[in-house]
């Protein structure tokens, strides 16, 4: 069993004859966050709704799971974190850097697998029944080099959940910043994401007028442009936008029902 499941999950487990718990989804009822917490505080108890929801699905997959719905959580998980941690890294001192970059890393090793293995198993049954041909995956599945047990057991990655374990567990009153106020703090996070995301939709705007531009004036319709192989506003306004969502909903217990 993983050192992250508690000897009370473990019991529970051997009782019911599990290796592991079912995929665990967000829960924002548990993050417990009082009106007037500190900054240093209120990080603390972000990343620590994150683990709630890292932890149990990294032990799972670690103890053998290959539950498509383990990796998806797993990862939506520490995309919350990662959410966290740059839109927040100035409510605390002790954040490392260095987090953030491995963490985006087991994200990108673990959505690589997911996609493929969610394509085996809920597209390509869908595609057969409408009559497509056959497609076996299991090759493309195989090749793939760093499987997610591969990358959760790598360790700069249990190195990262410990000290992030630790960060929450640590005494947020002995920062600098703990007679600052999170939610004096919160609207200018707020604000600043959701002006990057008006910026972006602009930019998105631009380049789908420079497209149909360009289709209007080319002779052959079939002619790929610069201009259409660039979709990356639209890709970079569904990650602010998905930044957007999981900040508010961090910062809405500490925001009044209109602000929120």
């Amino acid at each position: 069993m993983s050192i992250y499941v508690t000897k009370a999950e473990n019991g529970s487990l051997l009782i019911n004859g599990q290796n592991h718990s079912p995929a665990v989804n967000a829960n924002l009822s548990q993050l417990q966050i009082d009106k007037d917490s500190s900054a240093p505080a209120f990080i603390r108890a972000v990343v620590h709704n994150c683990l709630l929801q890292i932890l149990p699905n990294s032990s799972a997959i670690v103890a053998g799971s290959i539950d498509d719905d383990h990796i998806l959580q797993l990862r939506i998980g520490i995309d919350r974190l990662r959410t966290a941690l740059k839109a927040f890294t100035d409510f605390s001192d002790e954040i490392n850097p260095e987090w953030l970059p491995i963490l985006k890393q087991t994200a990108t090793l673990l959505s690589d697998y997911y996609q493929l293995a969610y394509i085996n198993v809920q597209i390509e049954p869908e595609l057969q029944a409408c009559g497509a041909p056959a497609v076996d995956w299991t090759a493309d599945i195989e090749n793939i080099k760093i499987t997610p047990i591969n990358t959760l057991q790598a360790n700069d990655f249990q190195i990262t959940l410990l000290e992030l374990i630790a960060f929450t567990m640590s005494d947020p009153s002995i920062e600098p910043q703990t007679d600052q106020l999170a939610c004096d703090k919160l609207t200018k996070v707020l604000s600043k994401q959701y002006k990057k995301c008006l910026k972006t939709n602009k930019e998105a705007d631009e380049v789908s007028d420079e497209v149909s531009v360009a289709e209007l004036v080319s002779d052959d319709t079939n002619v790929s442009t610069d201009v259409a192989d660039n979709d990356q506003p639209e890709s970079d306004l569904l990650n602010q936008l998905k930044d957007l969502r999981y900040i508010s909903e961090f910062s809405t217990p500490l925001l009044s029902k209109k602000k929120s």
